[in-house]
């Protein structure tokens, strides 16, 4: 019962990623997070490109992705994370600063919530949230 119910969210979760793309506004946000995620971010930085208020950016990514507009950028910032914890050595505070994190305390505090590891953790096990 379980996997099927984890199989309806996770397509659900799909569906609705599919049907955003074919968005221009969150076709545009996905694009610009997935280019920029080691950049400062933020809704009026993205908006502004859009020439629509934060306000609406907020509740219009909300309404067509299901997923607040910092909680994508945060996913996709803890993905890459993810990745250059696996494949390379850098030091995590390095990993922090390319993947848009200065404060390294924020990172491995959204880290742990992501993951339910600290990226320490992480790498020493080769964990995947996945």
């Amino acid at each position: 019962m379980a996997f099927f119910q984890d199989f309806l969210t996770q397509s659900a979760a799909l569906f609705q990623h599919k049907k955003a793309e074919s968005d221009h506004i969150t076709s545009f946000v996905f694009d610009y997070v997935n280019r920029h995620f080691g950049s400062d971010l933020s809704l009026d930085i993205v908006s502004a490109k859009l020439n629509i208020t934060g306000a609406y950016l907020s509740t219009y990514f909300k309404e067509k992705t299901g997923t607040t507009f910092t909680d994508y950028i945060n996913s996709v910032r803890m993905s890459k994370a993810m990745e250059l914890l696996k494949d390379t050595d850098l030091k995590i505070q390095d990993i922090a600063q390319l993947v848009g994190y200065y404060n390294v305390a924020s990172f491995n505090r959204v880290f742990k919530k992501h993951s339910g590891l600290t990226p320490s953790e992480f790498r020493r096990t080769g964990s995947s949230t996945d």
